[in-house]
Formats: C-alpha cells, sequence, structure tokens
C-alpha cells in the first residue's frame, strides 16, 4: 500500500512543525506546499491537506484528495472556494478548541490595557516620561461593569469565565441560545443583539 500524502500549506506551529510531522509518522508522505504553485504541484498526488488550499484551483486539481484539516477554527474560506466540498466524500475538520483560552486571554489583556492607559504607559515608558497627576484619575474599573458576547462557543464560553473573575456582568446572544454556564446571567436570541450592545460597556465579538 503505497504511503499517505500530506500537503501541509502552513507553518503556523514553527518552521519545524513539517520535520516533527516526518519525525512522529515516518510512513507518511509529508510535502509542505507554501505558494499557490507548488500547491498546484503537490495537489494531484494528495491524500490529505493540512491547512488552507491558496485557490479553487488547488481544490480541484486534488483529485485524491479524502480530508481537509483546517488548523483554525473557520472553514469559511474553504467552503467559498468550493462549495462542492458539502455533498462530496472529502471530511472537513478544524482545530476547535486549542484557540479558545489563547484568544480569551487576549480580550482581557486588552479590556485591562484599555481601562487602565496601557498604551499611554507604554509610550510615555518609551519616552522615559512620568507624570503622576496624568495617571490619578481617568481610568475604568472592571468589576460591576457589563459586557455583551457575541456567540457563546468556546471561546466566548472561554471570556465569560474569565471576566467573571473580575466580578464582571456578563450577557450573551447565541444563534442557538442555550441554558446560560455559571458565569453567565442571561442567554439571548440573535434578536436582542442590539438590545445587548446598548447595555454593555464591553462588547466581544465571538463568533
Amino acid at each position: 500500500m503505497p504511503n499517505l500524502k500530506v500537503m501541509v500549506t502552513h507553518t503556523h506551529l514553527g518552521d519545524d512543525f513539517v520535520d516533527n510531522l516526518r519525525s512522529e509518522f515516518p510512513d507518511v508522505d509529508f510535502q509542505l506546499a507554501m505558494t499557490n504553485e507548488e500547491q498546484l504541484q503537490a495537489a494531484p498526488e494528495a491524500d490529505i491537506i493540512c491547512g488552507w488550499p491558496s485557490s479553487k484551483e488547488v481544490l480541484e486539481a486534488a483529485h485524491r484528495l479524502r480530508w481537509i484539516h483546517c488548523p483554525g477554527t473557520g472553514i469559511d474560506a474553504i467552503m467559498k472556494n468550493l462549495p462542492e466540498l458539502a455533498d462530496s466524500d472529502v471530511v472537513l475538520t478544524n482545530a476547535r478548541g486549542p484557540h479558545a483560552a489563547p484568544m480569551a486571554d487576549h480580550v482581557l489583556w486588552m479590556m485591562i490595557s484599555l481601562a487602565h492607559k496601557g498604551r499611554e504607559m507604554a509610550r510615555d515608558q518609551n519616552e522615559r516620561y512620568w507624570s503622576t497627576a496624568k495617571y490619578d484619575h481617568g481610568f475604568v474599573e472592571l468589576a460591576g461593569s457589563t459586557m455583551g458576547i457575541l456567540a457563546l462557543g468556546d471561546i466566548g464560553k472561554a471570556v465569560a469565565r474569565r471576566a467573571f473573575g473580575f466580578e464582571i456582568d456578563v450577557y450573551a446572544v447565541d444563534l442557538h441560545p442555550v441554558p446560560p454556564p455559571p458565569q453567565v446571567k442571561e442567554v439571548w436570541g440573535l434578536d436582542r443583539l442590539d438590545e445587548l450592545m446598548g447595555i454593555s460597556d464591553w462588547f466581544v465579538v465571538a463568533a
């Protein structure tokens, strides 16, 4: 039986990502194809694509394709290039889950930076300037504020858990409203999006 051929189109996990895959799975043929030309050349023999195909032509050239694994969460670009995948035998998977924690951390970091003049402080630090009077007022307290979250998936829930720790009141809207987790006061349908935005001090798009 010939070795599986995997076309890898990204190095999101480091420049040694493909070498690590080859070491871990010596019976699989991994080929790194970053440019559209490289992908067009490798696609006809690819059983699996790991990454984002660069064009519709690449997908159409992959006659042996059995599986596409998207290392991110969104698959919109892939489906836009080849909507026929929905009715094909090609399996399409994504990496839902691993991004939730770092994305949620980033959200809270940005909130704290905005609430406590983080950008101004960094700029003043670079200029070796400090004014006590400038920073003795104007901060925004997170506790008691209200956060609205659009889409309560893995990322939205991770944000809510962190916001709850700062004593923020959290509400959410979702396409499919579910009973709220302990950190969320209420989950509404999308028809109440305007209402949610109206009560929110912080609004997080996690869709």
